[in-house]
């Protein structure tokens, strides 16, 4: 808050997923495994605790090849396994835009972001030594006219007041209001926030978008040391992660 002003509202939309928590190099794999759970409302595999990707999951992308441990360096794997394992409706986006992400949003899509990762799980620019995948599951959106958002709201949502700070608007508002939104351009996308779940913390993370956009186009490189141990499926470079995200329709 202390970077707007105090006319500044926040519009919320949102998706709870349950949370899960890996267990070894296992990001991707339990991020999809979050994912799915969100859609269908059931635990993928009832036996299995709250820190793995999932038996039946990790097996799958064994066979398939597409990882040793856990570990997942191709958007297209990732996304292939959403398709044959979980039956989702998936593509890999080789070219996508903060916007189009939040027009999805409102479209009940999800979508799975490759990113580096800081030491406080929020996006880095380390060049994809740090590579990491995370869950977008929701945005918010800074704006300072009121007196539009108040006309734009539909009646079976919560009326803005001159006191509101965070403005739950949810999805059921008619898209249309957010389209004229977004198109009076009165905010940028450093108004914008992605709201995003990864496998490291049970915390749900709110990043500018433009920082998880940047941090998604600087992935070239894996971990040299990680490269050398020889224990995981790592490419030569990270094509199948940089400039890509997995779109999912519930």
């Amino acid at each position: 808050k202390k970077h707007f002003s105090d006319k500044t509202k926040f519009l919320l939309v949102n998706t709870n997923v349950p949370i899960r928590l890996q267990s070894g190099p296992s990001c991707g794999l339990v991020a999809l495994r979050m994912l799915s759970e969100s859609i269908s409302g059931i635990p993928s595999s009832l036996p299995e605790n709250n820190t793995t990707p999932g038996i039946s999951l990790l097996r799958k992308a064994q066979e398939c090849g597409y990882t040793n441990e856990g570990e997942m360096f191709s958007a297209y794997d990732l996304c292939d396994l959403s398709r044959t394992h979980y039956h989702l409706d998936s593509e890999v986006l080789e070219q996508w835009s903060i916007l189009n992400v939040i027009m999805g949003l409102l479209q009940n899509k999800l979508y799975l972001v490759p990113y580096d990762t800081a030491k406080n799980h929020e996006p880095a620019l380390n060049y994809g030594k740090t590579a990491h995948w995370a869950l977008i599951k929701g945005f918010i959106l800074a704006v300072e006219s009121s007196s539009m958002i108040e006309s734009c709201l539909s009646k079976e949502d919560a009326p803005l007041t001159s006191d509101s700070f965070f403005i739950n608007v949810g999805k059921s508002s008619d898209r249309g209001w957010w389209t004229e939104l977004i198109s009076k351009n009165e905010f940028s996308e450093q108004n914008i926030f992605f709201v995003c779940q990864q496998s490291k913390s049970k915390y749900q993370g709110v990043w500018r978008s433009v920082d998880v956009f940047q941090s998604n186009i600087n992935l070239q490189f894996p971990d040299a040391e990680r490269v050398k141990e020889n224990k995981w499926k790592i490419p030569k470079t990270l094509t199948d992660l940089k400039g890509k995200i997995i779109c999912i329709q519930k």
